[in-house]
């Protein structure tokens, strides 16, 4: 009966950390860089102009 008990919540918590892994991936896939954001932090540090070249930004 304890055995049974050890074996469900393992498997639960084997499921739940799966689920969790995947959404914490599709977030960092789906991160797109924001022109506007950027601008401004390259403005904040310093630099003349911002822009977003493939989901990255550069200042100049």
């Amino acid at each position: 009966m304890i055995s049974a008990r050890i074996v469900l919540i393992l498997l639960a918590m084997t499921v739940i950390n799966t689920f969790v892994s995947e959404v914490t991936v599709d977030a960092v896939i789906k991160s797109i860089c924001d022109p506007y954001g950027c601008d401004r932090e390259c403005h904040e540090n310093g630099k003349y102009f911002g822009h977003c070249v493939q989901n990255t930004c550069k200042c100049i």
